[in-house]
């Protein structure tokens, strides 16, 4: 349970827009480093989010093109195969994706971040900064 100090609170005191049958959010988390995908998953779901795990672009795009598409994509810009940003250039060409977000992680300090995310954060990043970001996208 979350303290009334606790972001979750301080959001849901915001009004946050909270999903049928009150359930949080669903955020799909794409990047290629398993421990990645895992940490991130484990600070989401403590914070009262429901998370689905990607290993790489081309598996999320059936996450984010499937009838219970996520709320919000926090997707890292560099992975082998497909990177981040070619799955961004793909979302862009599709206007039905256009109501998901996409939070851009990235480690390249000299990366300038891609017109179709909605933010970008730098690798090393705050956990207080992630929550923030991906409360505020998913409203």
């Amino acid at each position: 349970m979350h303290s009334a100090g606790t972001p979750l609170a301080h959001f849901l005191q915001a009004g946050l827009d909270l999903r049928p049958g009150g359930s949080m959010p669903c955020i799909l988390i794409v990047d290629d480093d398993e421990d990645t995908r895992e940490a991130l998953k484990d600070v989401l779901v403590n914070e009262g989010f429901e998370v689905r795990l990607s290993p790489g672009a081309q598996e999320a795009m059936a996450e984010i093109t499937g009838p219970d598409a996520p709320h919000l994509v926090l997707l890292d810009a560099a992975m082998p195969g497909m990177s981040g940003t070619e799955l961004l250039d793909w979302m862009s060409k599709r206007k039905l994706l256009d109501g998901i977000p996409v939070l851009l992680v990235t480690a390249d300090a000299n990366y300038t971040g891609h017109e179709r995310a909605a933010a970008l954060l730098r690798k090393p990043y705050d956990l207080e900064d992630l929550l923030r970001l991906a409360h505020e996208l998913c409203r």
